[in-house]
């Protein structure tokens, strides 16, 4: 086993508030949520192989930002029974419901990084049976949905694109953040959302209420009132773009002035989509669509996107780009 430089500390809130200013990489809080999978019913890393993956990374953080962080594992940090059983106690119980109402903010805070295994390397699950198992819990799709409803980009980082050093020192900070950039999901509408929570895998079933709520509430608190839609280099294509028009159709945005879609895969379906969703009355408010790099979709398209809403500016360029191209 590769040799890892280990720290011990409690991090308590006024430590955290301390450490957190003058801020960190991308302007984060000192302070790492970390979505680990739980691998077996009855212990969330039996092996203590993806703790190791982990801590490489972990150790990145540490060692070329100047200071400790704290961090966050579900299994350290909240009392869950396993899916194979034991109920909490009393004490435990009032310490669960207490802790679930700080939860959304947690996951869901703009500076708070976040690192997740979205899928399961070989040397952890070779036959894909772990993953199948992980699809239907229901926590683990309410951390990875609850997380990405708003967080920008940047603060997500997939650890299952981690290809290690193999040495004794820590990677560097920069190419795990460059190796490990996560994508985001279209965001999910609230009533779907309980809805597909409902069919998955609970210990206690009283959490399908409870998480349900939650999610509900930081979807109408954080994302309603957004200003600004961000999924750039997301490597969407026509099914998320479906995904999305379901999701702004059905709501009122009533500060969302642009959307960026730049650098995806979009192709002349959705540019249509995008142009019946304008047609139709969604985000009345928007005054500005980033479409740079989505070469597979046609000009004349962009140009009926543009028409399917007075005052609409429609950014693109047909070869790739960024925010500083010009309009179209």
């Amino acid at each position: 086993m590769r040799p890892l430089r280990l720290y011990s500390a409690f991090f308590d809130l006024p430590r955290l508030r301390k450490e957190s200013f003058g801020g960190t990489p991308d302007q984060s809080l000192r302070l790492l949520i970390c979505l680990m999978p739980f691998l077996a019913d009855d212990h969330p890393d039996p092996h203590g192989l993806q703790l190791q993956r982990l801590a490489r990374a972990l150790s990145s953080f540490v060692d070329e930002d100047g200071g400790s962080y704290a961090v966050y594992l579900r299994y350290c940090s909240l009392h869950q029974p396993g899916l194979a059983g034991e109920a909490r106690t009393a004490v435990e119980a009032e310490l669960y419901v207490r802790a679930l109402q700080g939860l959304p903010a947690l996951y869901s805070h703009e500076a708070t990084p976040v690192l997740e295994l979205s899928s399961l390397p070989a040397e952890i699950d070779e036959s894909g049976a772990i993953a199948a198992a992980v699809a239907t819990r229901g926590w683990s799709f309410w951390e990875t949905s609850i997380t990405k409803i708003v967080k920008p980009s940047g603060m997500l980082l997939d650890l299952s694109k981690f290809v290690d050093s193999d040495t004794s020192e820590p990677p560097m900070l920069d190419d795990v953040l460059q190796q490990c950039r996560a994508t985001r999901p279209p965001p999910i509408l609230p009533d779907e959302f309980g809805t597909t929570l409902a069919a998955k895998a609970f210990a206690d079933p009283a959490d399908v209420p409870a998480l349900t709520a939650l999610y509900a509430s930081i979807f109408d608190e954080r994302f309603v009132p957004m200003d600004a839609l961000l999924y750039d280099d997301n490597e969407w294509q026509d099914a998320e773009i479906t995904e999305l028009c379901k999701v702004l159709g059905g709501i009122s945005l009533p500060n969302c002035t642009s959307l960026w879609l730049s650098r995806n895969d979009l192709d002349d379906n959705s540019m249509r989509q995008l142009a019946q969703l304008l047609r139709g009355g969604a985000m009345p408010l928007l005054e500005d669509l980033h479409l740079h790099g989505n070469p597979r979709a046609a000009f004349k398209l962009r140009e009926e996107i543009r028409v399917a809403r007075d005052g609409l500016k429609v950014h693109y360029d047909g070869m790739g780009g960024g925010r500083e191209n010009h309009k179209q």
